[in-house]
């Protein structure tokens, strides 16, 4: 068992083309941490999204919440954190589906 620990989300350009995204994460199916509204060139602190325990991967997917009947939320990209990155120190992963660009810092821990 490994424990993922989030570390920080840099906004280069959000997937909305006028205003703000509304992100948020899902990992291996369940949704973590709640819905932040960001920038471009913003970026968050996620430290507090820190005890998700996993076994060989964790699939990290990152959304923009979409309001309306009509509009699903959407989809801006996923990266894989492995068990194997435990005690290897900070990981960074891309996220630009829809024209956005975001970076994922994440850390793994025995």
């Amino acid at each position: 068992m490994a424990r993922l620990e989030l570390i920080s989300l840099y906004c280069e350009k959000t997937e909305d083309t006028i205003g703000t995204d509304e992100v948020y994460f899902v990992i291996n199916g369940n949704q973590v941490g709640g819905v932040n509204t960001i920038n471009e060139t913003e970026g968050k602190d996620l430290r507090d999204i820190s005890h998700i325990i996993f076994d060989r991967t964790a699939e990290i997917r990152l959304y923009d919440k979409d309001t309306g009947i009509f509009n699903n939320d959407d989809l801006i990209g996923s990266v894989t954190a492995t068990s194997s990155q435990a005690g290897e120190g900070e990981m960074t992963g891309k996220f630009n589906r829809g024209g956005a660009d975001y970076t994922l810092t994440w850390r793994v821990l025995h």
